[in-house]
């Protein structure tokens, strides 16, 4: 069962504090009340007054079954819950059909020759550097490429 963060509880009459100053409460258990007040209006989260703050607590870590009768007021109107699955992510499915797998001297194929490009691809970059210049510098690129690769066998 899940509930929107900002729904009101109850507590004293015309006096609510809605889920998320709950929680806000709880992970901050252990930090006194004054800088408790201060995190909470830095985060703009309504912070619980000091007199109601021993007694929520002491309900929220079970030292106590119910509240005091006097802080609940029965005839607030109850709150539709949201159901569970409504906030939950969708599954993702594997696709269907995986892809072949290819071998490694396929793979290492594949990415030295992916940069060749025809001479009729290849323009001058400016008047100084022309296009059969681009050429060479490409191929002398590649060729280095090709000598620096590592082994990555792990025998």
């Amino acid at each position: 069962m899940a509930y929107p963060k900002l729904m009101d509880t109850n507590l004293t009459p015309n006096e609510f504090y809605n889920l998320e100053t709950l929680l806000f409460l709880w992970y901050r258990r252990d930090i006194n009340h004054i800088d408790d007040v201060k995190e909470a209006a830095g985060a703009n989260v309504r912070a619980i007054i000091r007199i109601d703050r021993k007694e929520i607590m002491d309900y929220l870590s079970g030292n106590r079954d119910e509240i005091l009768s006097n802080h609940i007021n029965l005839s607030a109107p109850p709150v539709a819950s949201i159901p569970a699955r409504s906030i939950m992510p969708e599954e993702v499915h594997e696709p269907a059909a995986k892809r072949p797998a290819y071998g490694e001297k396929e793979k290492l194929n594949q990415l030295l020759n992916r940069g060749d490009k025809e001479m009729s691809e290849l323009r001058p970059l400016d008047n100084n550097i022309t296009s059969e210049k681009v050429a060479e510098l490409r191929k002398k690129r590649q060729n280095n490429l090709k000598m620096n690769i590592a082994q990555t066998d792990n025998e």
